[in-house]
């Protein structure tokens, strides 16, 4: 479970240390930030419900953060900590959408009560959010759209993709005849033209030519044991595949680094992937490696998660998260932003943390052959 967590921003160290230790008796995850800057910084990568907001930093006014928080973070309750006798800004930063002011140097039993129904609120503003009702209509039409789709068979939405494949080969397998790889295109080609699938692809990424059939594929080969070919195809659409990311993180980053990263991802992402999503993440290799796995993850089916019990936890927590950040079906609301978080892990180099983060849309289409 999601700990209910707070951002207390100041830049005087003492006063940051002595309201995390307070915050953190009452049992809330705490997170800090020195400025206006690292206050942004901060929302970005975390959810915490409850903000305590110094008035002066240094790079900026604390009365007009509390209003640029609100406006980009409208569930956030923000607490204006002030001095002694400064009731003009806690006046004003209640007009600007705070929740309360509070006195620096004021005790427990006065902070204390302030926090607690400010994260009472928070929970309700997020409650409302959750239940958007525009939001679930959107779901219930794509559950709809999708049982159409398969009545009729008709692609469920009109970028049918560009062809991916991961071919896995038996080590006893031997192929005669026609080179795989032209097998392979000519049933992409088959099977957009006959099938009046939509073709996506351009020959070339800058004179943009487009190849009237959607060839040539995207092929990822492994050899494997045994002789058998185990073919998976996923046309992924472009609208969630823009929306991927690949942060190179430094070990010390480790997995709160990881997790950043992937809600950093998510957030960004926004309503331009077509939520609800499943997220394929990669954790581990090199470069290319953490995004081929992030991309061979989507292919998991929803529900199945890692046999690694830290990846498992990680994937939980994930998907728990991004549906607490009340983007929603088509970005409009609720807590269904993710249907999925699949995370597939791979061993690194002592001096890195790559993590890729591929998104698909809903339409999360894939299949997998065994000849």
């Amino acid at each position: 479970m999601e700990m209910d967590s707070i951002l207390i921003i100041d830049d005087e160290p003492q006063i940051r240390k002595l309201l995390s230790r307070m915050m953190e008796l009452e049992g809330y995850e705490v997170f800090q930030a020195t400025d206006c800057q690292s206050t942004l910084k901060q929302l970005k990568l975390h959810t915490p419900q409850v903000a305590l907001c110094d008035v002066f930093l240094p790079d900026g006014h604390g009365v007009d953060l509390v209003l640029t928080m609100k406006k980009l973070y409208p569930e956030l309750e923000i607490i204006l900590l002030t001095a002694h006798g400064n009731i003009p800004d806690g006046v004003q930063a209640i007009k600007n959408g705070a929740f309360d002011y509070i006195t620096k140097g004021d005790d427990n039993n006065k902070i204390i009560p302030v926090v607690s129904r400010a994260m009472e609120q928070a929970k309700k503003n997020i409650g409302e959010k959750a239940k958007s009702e525009l939001g679930k209509k959107i779901l219930l039409q794509l559950q709809e759209n999708l049982k159409i789709a398969g009545e009729e068979m008709i692609p469920i939405c009109q970028d049918t993709g560009m062809a991916v494949f991961f071919v896995e080969i038996g080590q006893d397998v031997h192929f005669e005849g026609q080179w795989l790889e032209d097998a392979i295109n000519e049933g992409v080609r088959q099977g957009y033209t006959e099938g009046y699938l939509r073709k996506s692809v351009v020959a070339d990424p800058i004179l943009r030519e487009n190849t009237k059939d959607n060839t040539p594929a995207i092929i990822h080969y492994s050899i494997v044991p045994g002789d058998k070919v185990t073919i998976t195809f996923a046309p992924k659409g472009f609208g969630s595949e823009n929306m991927s990311r690949i942060f190179m993180l430094k070990p010390a980053d480790g997995i709160d680094g990881v997790k950043n990263a992937i809600l950093t991802a998510v957030k960004d992402a926004g309503p331009n992937a077509c939520p609800p999503l499943v997220v394929g993440v990669g954790i581990g290799g090199t470069f290319e490696k953490c995004a081929l796995m992030a991309k061979k993850a989507l292919t998991r089916e929803v529900g199945k998660h890692s046999d690694i019990p830290y990846v498992r936890k990680l994937e939980e927590e994930m998907l728990e998260k991004i549906n607490c950040l009340g983007i929603g079906p088509g970005g409009l609301g609720g807590t269904v932003t993710a249907l999925a978080v699949n995370v597939n892990t791979y061993p690194t180099h002592i001096a890195g943390l790559p993590v890729a983060v591929n998104i698909c849309c809903h339409v999360n289409r894939h299949t997998v052959c065994v000849l």
